[in-house]
C-alpha cells in the first residue's frame, strides 16, 4: 500500500509587507532540504478554503486530507473531541473551551490573550476540574485537553443559533458587544452563564494566585467557541477524494 508523507507549514510564509525590505523569515532563512524539494518537485496552488468558509487551519486541513468541508465541516471542537478520544453522542455538541486572559481599559473588558499566557497543561487541569466541580451537570460536561485548549460537551443546544467568535480574532477589542449577543437566544444565554460563572470560579482560585504572585497572566475566564456536532466522516481507508487538477511545474 502506497503511503504519503504530508508537512503542512502552517502559517510560515508571512507577508513580505510585514517585514522590512519585503523579506520575511522564509526568505532569509537556510532551508536546504525545503529548497531541494521545491526544485526537484512539482510546484502548484490549491485553494483549501471555500469562498463563504473562514479561513481556519481545521477546515484548511480537512480539504488537505481529500474531504469537502462544506459537506463534512461541523466545527473545530468536534474534530478536537475525536482526536482526544471522545466520541460525541448524536445530541452533544462539542465546545472549543479556551482558558483567557482579560484586561480592563477604560472601563472595558479587553481580550488579552487567547491562551492566558500559554497556560501549562497541569494548571489549565486544575482549572477545568474546578469548573466540573461547579458548574457540570447531567448536559453539562468539561474536559482538559493541552494547555488553553480544552473542551466543554453540552446536551440538546442548538450549535447553529450561538455566534461568538474565536478569542485569537478579537485581541486587544472589548468583549461586551460578542457575549451582548449571546443574549438573543436560549442557547445564547446559556452559553453566557457558563462563561461568566466561569469567572467568578477562577477569580480566587490557587492556580491564578500563584501566577499573579510570579507575574504571568491569570485564566480569568472560559471562551466557549467553535462549536458543533459529530461529522460524519468517511474512514481514510474507505474514501476515495475527488482528484485535483495535475499541478503545472
Amino acid at each position: 500500500m502506497m503511503k504519503y508523507l504530508i508537512l503542512i507549514g502552517d502559517g510560515m510564509a508571512d507577508e513580505p509587507k510585514d517585514f522590512p525590505e519585503g523579506k520575511t523569515p522564509l526568505v532569509l532563512a537556510n532551508i536546504p532540504h525545503l529548497d531541494l524539494l521545491a526544485k526537484k518537485g512539482t510546484l502548484g496552488l490549491v485553494k483549501t478554503v471555500p469562498e463563504d468558509m473562514h479561513a481556519g487551519s481545521d477546515v484548511a486541513n480537512m480539504t488537505i486530507l481529500g474531504y469537502d468541508p462544506k459537506k463534512y465541516y461541523t466545527g473545530r471542537a468536534p474534530i478536537e473531541a475525536y482526536g482526544g478520544g471522545l466520541e460525541l453522542k448524536p445530541e452533544e455538541v462539542a465546545f472549543r473551551c479556551n482558558l483567557v486572559s482579560l484586561k480592563q481599559e477604560n472601563h472595558q473588558w479587553l481580550m488579552e490573550d487567547y491562551s492566558a499566557e500559554h497556560i501549562s497543561s497541569e494548571e489549565a487541569k486544575q482549572l477545568i476540574q474546578a469548573l466540573n466541580q461547579k458548574l457540570s451537570s447531567s448536559r453539562v460536561k468539561f474536559y482538559p485537553s493541552v494547555s488553553y485548549r480544552n473542551l466543554c460537551i453540552i446536551e440538546d443546544i442548538n450549535p447553529e443559533r450561538i455566534k461568538i467568535p474565536p478569542p485569537h480574532d478579537i485581541l486587544n477589542q472589548p468583549i461586551a458587544g460578542y457575549l451582548e449577543s449571546l443574549k438573543t437566544s436560549s442557547e445564547g444565554r446559556f452559553i453566557l452563564e457558563l462563561m461568566e460563572r466561569s469567572r467568578e470560579i477562577f477569580r480566587s482560585h490557587p492556580v491564578n494566585q500563584a501566577r499573579k504572585e510570579k507575574g504571568k497572566k491569570p485564566a480569568d475566564m472560559v471562551w466557549l467557541w467553535g462549536q458543533g456536532k459529530a461529522p460524519s466522516l468517511p474512514s481514510l481507508d474507505s474514501y476515495t477524494p475527488p482528484l485535483l487538477p495535475t499541478a503545472s511545474p
